[in-house]
């Protein structure tokens, strides 16, 4: 069955078929009004139209009147409606009514109007396409193949016709999968073909499928290769003309390799997997449509080209002045007004990466929700935009300081009261994002950034909107998993519908690392899994014996199993405000903290110079064998080079930090406790959504 485009208007239907259009204003089912025919195929005519009582724009696809009376036909045509509307996915054509129409006694069904061309009208105009755009493509048609097969939906007819590409909100490329007419049901012993006939496009058709044996998934990723080759070379991979050459070709599997017919270098992975979805024996192709879209994350990943000097160019209003960091994904620049010299970073995503499904639109969502949020701790987006070659930018807040993963790996873990300070601090920016229905889902050490103002949250790009006015355009399949393993709550880590509990189960991971050392469970990815789904998280009393019991008692029931037993992000606010801790804003603050603590308000400057010489000889006659947990804490601190997410300063920056400690109990002294060793994070970090991390590796 060979489908063809048609420009409006355009009424033949194959070999000597014509087919008279509705006319326009014509009702369909008693409320779709026909605007005007949009295309067709061998089976019937698709019109734009409108519900008359919604006001919505549909598209109504009708069987021809004469294939009415083949059951065959019909039964093809109610089967697309039956599996197509039980398949809900961002990539799949939506199905939303079904019925037989009265005047003309045909069935008919109604779809989502999709705005844009098919994949063979755009190959016919550009011939070849790049190949970053045809793994974003290809990426796409493999979840909605994914979500296909996991509903035992076998599409057998997956060819550039029956896939549409139109603009996504964020002004990326969005792919939608079409006409499901010839698929049927994995397990369904239900035969509509006769024995020894095939249906579909033969030069898309598997070899097993032209045979009539037996078909599984397999079949759609050697159609999903065949289309790969296509959209790479602009030619099949046969070289017979005639449909019974052709079929000849197939069976016998002489195809040109696609090396040959390469008008322009790609990646190897990619010639690879190609080659394989097109393997003439089903057991040399893939496994899974999910296997296919990690492979094809994976060679996107690996074959990023280097970053573009941007040095010099103006964006928006803002000067380049030097490159801060670069990844996978993008790189991150220092800018400065030209004329009030203000500093900014400005984050750009690679070309291919922008094109890739759904990271042009986590862009623009991370600096709509961080925008939204009331509170000095989030990182502030000045600006969007699109540079001249049509890469996405930000503008971002210029900040001067570490991340406390960097922190942290520096001094393995933080002063108790310092610790209390910056979850506060935290806690507070994520509850009002919270109150404004924004959830984060990737909570971490990685993604806090500790400024000189306090803590800044970072990295909004796979925030969930939860409240009414929620962005559709942000969605996760169910049983798909997005965060980071080592601070995920279990409930998204199974891939559960998350709410803002999710966060509170983050935070409080990541409290427990900052005073112990580590996070609560280590491990690789899978021994992380397998310890959240099956226990607790370990009492923080046990790691770190001087932790207050209340904060102890706070970090346990932010580590809860069960959400519901979490106390909400505004409760965790209140009870770190109860602790009343100290301010740790800069070295300065923490040095008059110390000195202020010895002296009345009004003390003469000779006064306070002997008070900080006193601190500095106590420091320097501390016994070697004392318990440093009494000591003063002194840290010198000097800022390793910037993050890639972040704009610091150019020069190194000595800081000096001395925190009083308490006097010791009256009791017993402690024996001295060696320093605790770095712990190695895990390769644990599975991170689907941040543009500038690498999408589904394990880092």
């Amino acid at each position: 069955m060979v489908s063809l485009d048609l420009s409006p208007g355009d009424t033949t239907l194959g070999v000597g078929i014509r087919q008279t259009p509705l006319p326009t204003a014509a009702i369909v089912g008693k409320r779709y009004r026909v605007e005007t025919m949009i295309g067709g195929g061998g089976c019937g005519l698709v019109y734009a139209g409108r519900h008359e009582i919604l006001g919505k724009s549909v598209a109504i696809k009708m069987l021809r009147p004469e294939l009415v009376r083949d059951p065959a036909q019909a039964q093809r045509f109610f089967r697309e409606a039956r599996l197509a509307a039980a398949l809900h996915h961002e990539h799949i054509v939506d199905i939303t009514d079904f019925g037989t129409d009265e005047g003309s006694g045909a069935p008919y069904l109604v779809m989502e109007l999709l705005r844009g061309r098919t994949l063979m009208t755009v190959m016919r105009e550009a011939g070849v396409l790049a190949w970053p755009r045809v793994v974003s493509i290809l990426i796409q048609l493999a979840r909605a193949l994914a979500c296909a097969h996991e509903h035992g939906v076998l599409h057998r007819d997956l060819k550039p016709h029956n896939v549409m590409l139109s603009e996504s909100s964020a002004g990326g490329e969005q792919v939608k999968l079409c006409d499901f007419g010839l698929s049927r049901l994995r397990v369904d012993d239900e035969r509509i073909t006769s024995t020894g006939s095939f249906v579909g496009t033969p030069a898309y058709v598997a070899p097993e499928q032209i045979a009539g044996d037996e078909q599984d998934e397999r079949g759609d990723f050697y159609a999903l290769g065949v289309t790969a080759y296509e959209m790479l070379t602009g030619t099949l991979p046969y070289r017979a003309t005639g449909t019974v050459s052709l079929i000849a070709e197939i069976l016998s599997h002489e195809r040109v390799p696609l090396r040959d017919r390469l008008a322009s270098a790609a990646p190897a992975g990619l010639i690879s997997l190609i080659e394989r979805l097109i393997a003439r024996e089903p057991d040399e192709r893939p496994a899974s449509a999910s296997a296919i879209e990690r492979e094809l994350i994976a060679i996107t990943a690996g074959a990023s080209a280097p970053v573009s000097d941007l040095t010099g160019h103006l964006v928006g209003s803002y000067r380049i002045t030097g490159l801060l960091g670069s990844g996978g994904h993008g790189s991150v620049w220092l800018a400065e007004h030209p004329v009030i010299g203000t500093k900014v970073a400005i984050k750009v995503l690679r070309p291919e990466i922008a094109a890739m499904p759904g990271l042009a639109e986590r862009f623009v969502n991370e600096a709509r929700a961080a925008s939204s949020i009331p509170s000095p701790h989030v990182a502030r987006y000045h600006d969007l935009g699109r540079l001249p070659s049509g890469q996405p930018y930000a503008i971002i807040e210029y900040l001067d300081g570490e991340t406390l993963a960097k922190r942290l790996a520096r001094v393995v873990r933080l002063p108790i009261a310092e610790t209390v300070e910056l979850a506060r601090q935290i806690a507070g920016a994520l509850d009002s994002a919270h109150a404004l229905g924004i959830v984060h889902r990737d909570v971490k050490p990685e993604n806090v950034v500790l400024a000189a103002t306090g803590a800044k949250v970072l990295d909004f790009g796979i925030a969930k909107v939860t409240g009414p006015s929620g962005d559709a355009a942000v969605k996760t399949q169910t049983g798909f998993f997005m965060g980071t393993i080592m601070y995920c709550a279990p409930e998204q880590l199974l891939g559960a519908e998350i709410g803002p509990a999710a966060d509170v189960y983050a935070l409080g991971a990541t409290m427990f690392e900052m005073l112990v050392g580590h996070a609560p469970f280590t491990g690789d990815a899978t021994q992380i899994a397998n310890a959240k789904a099956s226990r607790a998280a370990p009492p923080i009393k046990g790691a770190r014996a001087d932790v207050p019991a209340h904060l102890a008692e706070l970090v346990a029931d932010m580590l809860a199993h069960e959400a519901a037993r979490r106390p909400t992000m505004a409760a965790v606010v209140e009870r770190l405000s109860a602790s009343e801790p100290a301010r740790v804003p800069s070295a300065a603050a923490s040095l008059s903290r110390v000195t202020g603590s010895l002296r009345p308000r009004r003390w003469p400057l000779l006064a306070i110079a002997s008070a900080t010489v006193a601190v500095a000889i106590a420091l320097a006659v501390w016994p070697r064998g004392a318990d440093p947990e009494l000591a003063p804490a002194i840290e010198v601190m000097v800022p390793d080079e910037p993050p890639p997410e972040l704009a610091t300063a150019q020069q190194p920056r000595l800081e000096l930090h001395v925190v009083a400690s308490p006097p010791p109990a009256p009791k017993q002294p402690s024996p001295p406790r060696k320093a605790m060793p770095a712990i190695p994070q895990p390769a644990s970090d599975v991170i689907v959504a941040d543009p500038f991390a690498e999408p589904g590796a394990l880092k």
